[in-house]
């Protein structure tokens, strides 16, 4: 009669040592997926702001020249845009920052229908209390640094 307990015992070691390294290669994964998926989620504050105050100030152009099409898709980005704001401060649970960010999206949204119904004097209404949600937030998260740059302070 043979004895199998020798082959027995490598099977469960093979079978151990498999086991483990498929673990850790799908924990590796997971966490090489979840940081790619979180760091292309978010852009810098300051590159989002240069977006925001870019594409703020051709709405203004846009509205003042009566271009419904160009202040609707001026209005679309910036709703965009300041959604990615509150995503950018979501994980500090910043929430007058989240809340002006939402305000914001809104107004926007309000304006781009504004503009659908060629209301131009409606939408420049809206489009000047928008201000006054970046002015709040910005009061207060942001810093001027010594070289004239801005910090923000969460």
């Amino acid at each position: 009669m043979r004895d199998y307990t020798y082959g027995a015992e490598l099977l469960v070691l093979y079978l151990a040592s498999t086991m483990k390294k498929n673990i850790f290669a799908g924990l590796l994964c997971a966490v090489a997926v979840l940081s790619v998926n979180v760091w292309s989620q978010t852009r810098r504050h300051d590159e989002i702001m240069k977006d925001v105050n870019a594409t703020y100030e051709k709405l203004k152009k846009s509205l003042d020249a009566q271009k419904d099409k160009e202040a609707f898709e001026d209005a679309a980005k910036l709703q965009k845009l300041f959604k990615e704001v509150e995503d950018f401060w979501t994980p500090f649970d910043t929430k007058d920052a989240i809340e002006a960010a939402r305000r914001a999206q809104n107004s926007f949204a309000a304006l781009s229908r504004s503009v659908q119904v060629n209301n131009f004097q409606q939408a420049v209404m809206t489009y000047n209390t928008a201000a006054q949600f970046c002015r709040d937030c910005h009061s207060v998260h942001r810093i001027q640094a010594a070289d004239k740059s801005y910090l923000i302070k969460p």
